[in-house]
């Protein structure tokens, strides 16, 4: 049986504050929720200070996010919010259609001759428990004329570069949940993180 280590790193201290060993075959999303609110818990043991949250596009599941607003429901008026970033698993999706979304709402950028790249973000609904979640996802387009060898493409090429599900609104500022008629406050001092590179549409 083949087991790999799953750990949660906290800061840049780099503080291990949890090591879970797993088997090779089980999914990285089995047992997550639990352990994120150990995790959780056990983070404020050493920190009221904002909490970022990172986690892998196998990890992008509403039950996730679900733990964190309940973790931010439960905390005291000392400790601030914790905010999250997922990686997003587009599973299917249709990239034509996006390319017409990113003409629409996306700025563009051309970073070589006979390529252009957009990046934009939506609020999107998720539905879990009877509850709806507003979540910002962030998307990323690219389209090719030329590939980088200079040869001209009979058809263009698209490629769509999933980025993330995201609490934060613009680097430090989250976002406002709304579950049923329950307003879930936003962070207003949230960490300073990196995100990719943005234009300035992105509000």
């Amino acid at each position: 049986m083949v087991m790999h280590p799953w750990p949660f790193i906290s800061g840049r201290k780099v503080i291990c504050l949890r090591l879970e060993l797993r088997e090779g075959k089980q999914h990285c999303q089995k047992d997550t929720p639990a352990l994120l609110a150990r995790v959780l818990r056990d983070a404020r043991r050493i920190t009221d200070q904002p909490i970022l949250v990172r986690l892998d596009g196998g990890n992008d599941s509403i039950d996730n996010i679900d733990i964190i607003l309940e973790h931010n429901q439960n905390q005291t008026i000392d400790e601030a919010a914790v905010d999250f970033i997922i990686k997003w698993n587009p599973r299917r999706v249709d990239k034509d259609e996006w390319l017409k979304t990113a003409e629409q709402q996306g700025c563009w950028a051309y970073p070589r001759e006979g390529k252009r790249t957009a990046i934009f973000s939506e609020t999107v609904t998720r539905t879990w428990k009877g509850y709806d979640y507003q979540v910002r996802r962030v998307i990323r387009i690219s389209e090719r004329t030329i590939d980088k060898h200079g040869q001209i493409l009979l058809i263009p090429e698209l490629e769509l570069e999933p980025e993330s599900v995201t609490s934060l609104r613009h680097r430090s500022q989250a976002l406002d949940y709304t579950a049923n008629s329950k307003q879930i406050p936003a962070s207003n001092n949230s960490p300073p993180v990196n995100l990719p590179p943005m234009h300035s549409c992105w509000q």
